[in-house]
């Protein structure tokens, strides 16, 4: 099944038609898979009920677009999210329990089915939540993120889409789904990558920093997601809007703005709203530590909001997670004989901040991310370049040096040049006199002597 209109099948040229229903409905993956109705569409393939046929047993079973499954990386990538998903078996995580390719020639990877909703349809009806409701979920999340963390599988594309809400008696369980950019912390340690050097792939408005501008990741990255899935629940509205360019540009460079802004109806205390912004921390030293860390904050809030029996109060709580001076969320000191991380310094901007010298506004920001092949704004996934902007500085005084060395060699070749038609030396082929070394000084592994490449011969 191909999303695109090939002519021809890209694996073994046969024609393809177009066909008005879903071929895949009624038919039988992998001698075992009895496919019975599509749940929904993912960024890399559709997702469906399907029930075994010698089991009797319900599954998910997500199929592979015809047209990734040509690409040799979007392979790997598919196999990785199975190999991913099945190192995890948690109840806020949805189990992968088989993948493989089908005699057809159709990937597929099988899942447990969960019978509820996607949060992102819950969000369009009921968003706002009460608090505790939200950080009950968000808790629950952190839950499901924790325990991928410590089998070194981050998400990196957590987001409302990715979690299904299943209703268990009264209470609400989120199953955490779509490991498909799933990256593990033993690659990226040893920096293995499925995607390519200056290309991200993500959803923008809940892109981490540090995601969005392809620096090393760990689970505090997942962490930034939580963030904007917990501001959204509360507000109904992500932190920042507009094209995907605009939104990543603001994510780097703009603290998340107070709830009441995106939303004058969203009504949440001024402390718990400090919670938040510590998980939407531009810095990963100035987030919670942990998922773990982040749950048991989020399951305290959510105590002290309902005064339940045997649970924290408002006031014990402000009082171990709040600190009394600046009204921003307490992180918790080392272990005793734990390494103090460098990063891990005292949070900045979890109300709205003052502007950051370090950071350059939206609109310097903007045209360094410039890429005639950015993905569609409302596309799941956006390709954006490498950002400078926290480099720029560093790299002026290198320029300079590279320009005075190319004008250096440009005075040198013109007056090696004079010199040879002074003294009637046969003149040599026209070259690109100037051009050429202002080149080689961009890229020194292509340099050679200048003044043996350009006396004339004798």
């Amino acid at each position: 099944m191909y999303r695109v209109a090939y002519a021809l099948c890209p694996n073994d040229g046969a024609g393809l038609v177009a066909m008005a229903g879903d071929p895949l409905i009624g038919s039988i993956i992998a001698d075992r898979y009895l496919i019975e109705e599509a749940l929904g569409e993912g960024s890399m393939g559709m997702v469906y009920r399907a029930r075994h046929v010698r089991l009797s047993r319900q599954f998910a079973v997500k199929i592979l677009f015809g047209d990734l499954a040509a690409d040799a990386t979007m392979r790997l990538r598919f196999a990785s999210e199975a190999e991913a998903a099945c190192r995890l078996a948690h109840p806020n995580v949805v189990s992968v329990v088989d993948f493989g390719l089908d005699t057809g020639g159709v990937l597929y990877l099988a899942m447990n089915y969960v019978d509820g909703e996607c949060l992102r349809d819950l969000l369009h009806r009921e968003a706002p939540l009460l608090p505790a409701r939200a950080l009950d979920i968000a808790a629950q999340i952190a839950d499901g993120l924790s325990h991928a963390h410590e089998n070194g599988i981050i998400h990196r594309d957590l987001k409302p889409e990715n979690v299904i809400i299943e209703r268990v008696g009264r209470r609400e369980v989120p199953h955490v789904l779509d490991f498909g950019l799933a990256i593990s912390t033993d690659e990226e340690l040893q920096g293995v990558r499925l995607t390519g050097g200056g290309v991200m792939l993500g959803t923008p408005s809940y892109m981490s920093p540090e995601q969005i501008e392809q620096r090393s990741l760990d689970g505090r990255s997942d962490l930034f997601g939580l963030g904007v899935i917990t501001y959204e629940m509360l507000c109904r509205e992500t932190p920042f809007d507009g094209s995907s360019l605009e939104i990543v540009s603001q994510i780097c460079s703009r603290p998340a703005p107070a709830l009441a802004a995106r939303n004058p109806a969203a009504s949440v205390p001024g402390w718990l709203e400090a919670v938040i912004f510590r998980l939407l921390a531009r810095e990963p030293g100035h987030r919670f530590r942990s998922a773990a860390e982040a749950s048991a904050v989020l399951r305290a809030a959510a105590r002290a909001l309902e005064g339940e029996d045997g649970g924290v109060t408002l006031d014990e709580f402000l009082a171990g997670h709040i600190e009394p001076d600046t009204g921003e969320v307490a992180i918790a000191p080392c272990a005793e004989g734990e390494a103090e991380d460098d990063d891990l310094a005292p949070a900045e901007g979890l109300a709205p901040a003052t502007e950051d010298d370090n950071l350059v506004p939206v609109t310097d920001l903007a045209p360094a991310m410039e890429d005639d092949d950015l993905a569609t704004e409302d596309s799941a996934e956006i390709k954006v370049t490498w950002c400078r902007h926290r480099h720029r500085r560093a790299l002026a005084p290198v320029r300079v040096v590279l320009w005075m060395a190319a004008a250096v060699t440009f005075v040198f070749a013109t007056a090696q040049v004079a010199e040879s038609l002074a003294l009637g030396a046969p003149r040599q082929p026209s070259r690109a006199w100037a051009s050429e070394p202002v080149v080689r000084a961009h890229y020194p592994a292509h340099r050679q002597s200048t003044q043996q490449r350009l006396v004339p011969p004798h």
